[in-house]
């Protein structure tokens, strides 16, 4: 007599692995090297690009990886701090937590580093957020099953951060903290999300967000950095004109910044030696 085996359920992070894994894949075939250029074609997060209107790469950063150690980091964390959290949060939870948490990992990103930014890091920090508000809401159940491992994982990888150049620790933070409050404002799969206990923490995630496009984002625009940026691209497709004003309005707004300065004489060296060119011809 045959046993029939009893199958396994999908699991939802097996699901984000896959789609990670695919997109990266995707793009290491169409470049093997990985530029930055292709990355910002494919949704990297870029602060100028997302205060104009390219607020999709808030959400699509998250599914992009600079080469294959980090989308293998990334993606064996989330396999392992994700493993009970699908049958506690229940998948629906699930999956917004992870997308509010790598969301509000972006927003922190966007606020505190101008530098082009991909992966999957600002969800994973949630999902240890996640795990930081199980402890949190009782702290011996959770020391009975998992140990107090989840404090110095935390502390481990922080402190691992702040060591290490080019990592994005504004996204690390900002999504373990929104992973806390949007595990906070959801509660586990035995309870109603619109509880009334709830309210104050689907409150400050809603205030976050607005605050993010009411205040982040034209602040940003209105910043030196967006006119770097800006200028940098006019000037790579050639329109100097253009250029030179967004960099004469960055170095009114910043004198300090040397790049305006060095732009500026780059572009005035140029328009001479074109003018003397053509008047030569």
């Amino acid at each position: 007599m045959e046993i029939d085996k009893v199958k396994k359920p999908i699991r939802i992070a097996h699901i984000l692995m896959a789609l990670n894994i695919s997109i990266f894949a995707l793009v290491f075939i169409i470049d093997p090297k990985l530029s930055t250029s292709t990355l910002i074609q494919f949704g990297a997060k870029i602060n100028y690009k997302i205060v104009e209107g390219e607020y999709w790469r808030l959400l699509t950063t998250m599914f992009l990886h600079a080469n294959i150690p980090h989308l293998l980091f990334n993606m064996m964390a989330l396999n392992i701090f994700s493993r009970d959290l699908e049958v506690i949060y229940g998948k629906k939870k699930f999956i917004a937590i992870y997308l509010i948490s790598g969301f509000i990992g972006s927003f922190g990103s966007f606020v505190f580093d101008d530098n082009v930014a991909v992966g999957a890091s600002g969800a994973i920090f949630g999902l240890l957020g996640a795990n930081l508000y199980l402890f949190t809401i009782n702290p011996e159940a959770y020391k009975k099953i998992y140990g107090s491992d989840i404090l110095v994982l935390i502390g481990v990888n922080l402190v691992y951060g702040f060591m290490t150049p080019q990592i994005d620790n504004a996204a690390h933070l900002c999504g373990l903290v929104g992973g806390y409050f949007a595990s906070w404002s959801l509660g586990m799969i035995t309870e109603h999300w619109n509880a009334k206990k709830r309210l104050p923490f689907q409150a400050t995630l809603l205030a976050t967000i607005l605050a993010f496009f009411l205040l982040a984002v034209p602040n940003y625009q209105n910043s030196w950095r967006y006119d770097l940026q800006k200028g940098i691209e006019y000037l790579n497709n050639g329109q100097l004109s253009a250029a030179k004003t967004y960099f004469i309005q960055g170095q009114v707004k910043e004198p300090s910044v040397h790049d305006f300065s060095v732009l500026l004489d780059f572009i005035d060296d140029y328009e001479k030696r074109l003018t003397e060119s053509t008047s030569n011809q």
